[in-house]
């Protein structure tokens, strides 16, 4: 995995630095590589000089994953199809303008390109975005229903693979 900034083994200290300032560990990677665990996608951004374009002739376009730790936060912002940190879960879309796929379409063509996703330790209900999140261990779901103003699929439709119902209750039980 290629690591910008800050190497991987860097990373204890400048969090316990980070810690004490209360903001944000950030870093970089290429795309597509694994992400660390306990950190999430919050932009992308190009850099043909550390992740190459591709083989391509042109320049690749949002090649680069800026990456925040999780660690200490409660709810986070992040890029739709990364990877969500375990005991994450998804609590709504949104579209944001450092989540772009392709930074050569125009910007209203990245609808809900981003989720905002909350940490369930502590918490003992929440409602989530339906089919889009995997339950963490010890949740369940407790009851499906619809709200049309979170949770909005990748078009302006209004239903998500079919299925209507696009927010769910979970609770945990405690085994």
């Amino acid at each position: 995995m290629k690591v910008f900034h800050k190497s991987l083994l860097a990373l204890p200290l400048a969090l316990t630095v980070s810690l004490a300032h209360s903001q944000p560990q950030t870093s970089k990677v290429c795309a597509g590589t694994t992400i660390p665990a306990g950190w999430a996608v919050v932009s992308t951004t190009t850099s043909n000089t550390e992740c190459g374009n591709g083989g391509n002739s042109k320049p690749a376009s949002n090649n680069m994953w800026v990456i925040e730790n999780t660690v200490g936060q409660t709810s986070l912002a992040v890029c739709s199809g990364t990877p969500v940190p375990q005991g994450w879960v998804i609590v709504n879309t949104q579209t944001n303008a450092t989540c772009r796929k392709q930074s050569f379409l125009p910007a209203e063509t990245e609808y809900n390109n981003a989720w905002t996703i909350t940490n369930t330790a502590g918490l003992s209900s929440l409602q989530i975005c339906a089919h889009m999140s995997s339950l963490p261990a010890g949740w369940a779901i407790s009851q499906f229903s619809s709200n049309s103003g979170i949770c909005l699929p990748k078009s302006s439709t209004g239903i998500y693979n079919g299925v209507d119902s696009n927010v769910a209750l979970i609770t945990f039980h405690k085994n």
